[in-house]
């Protein structure tokens, strides 16, 4: 089956949990977990998480070359969170049950120099993972560029979920983050 939705500008938290109750409904009275057991949906509650930060404005003076900075501010909000979720209020998620996860986000950020190579990752409880990075080259200093990635990860109970970035080029820059969208859910 083909699947293809474009993101409503503005609400994205509405999205989210507007998908999370598509999905529920499409599933039916059977859910099959990711080691293939059946489960009863009375008896299977979805684990899920977002945060969003909008126009929060997180600033990295100085970013040295390939050195990963997880984003943390106190801008970023709560989304949509089962008991399964917590969000610490700066950017970091925490689950609280082992198992397949995917892992979606959207970041918006500038940079103070032109042509320079940016890299995102997905933070797994400190470690930037590979599945999720994405890259793009800056094409003028300071200009707005959007970019985001998915992966499904095994994470263990109590591993924390954030997002981190770097530049690769020589010569350190200043890294403004604009805006963050994160969404967890268990497989």
């Amino acid at each position: 089956m083909s699947y293809t939705k474009s993101l409503p500008v503005g609400d994205f938290n509405l999205w989210v949990q507007r998908e999370f109750e598509a999905i529920e409904q499409a599933l039916g009275s059977i859910i099959r977990t990711t080691d293939g057991r059946l489960l009863s949906q009375a008896g299977w509650k979805p684990c899920y998480g977002s945060m969003t930060g909008e126009e929060f404005g997180w600033v990295k003076s100085s970013a040295a070359q390939n050195t990963w900075y997880e984003i943390s501010h106190s801008g970023m909000s709560d989304g949509y969170l089962s008991s399964g979720v917590t969000h610490d209020g700066s950017g970091k998620l925490t689950i609280a049950t082992a198992g397949q996860y995917l892992v979606s986000y959207s970041i918006t950020f500038e940079v103070s120099g032109a042509n320079k190579h940016m890299e995102t990752a997905i933070s797994i409880s400190g470690t930037e993972q590979t599945p999720g990075q994405s890259h793009c080259e800056t094409a003028a200093a300071n200009l707005e560029v959007c970019i985001g990635s998915h992966a499904i990860l095994n994470l263990s109970a109590a591993a924390t979920v954030e997002i981190s970035i770097r530049h690769t080029d020589t010569g350190a820059v200043q890294i403004t983050v604009d805006d963050l969208n994160v969404v967890v859910v268990r497989l």
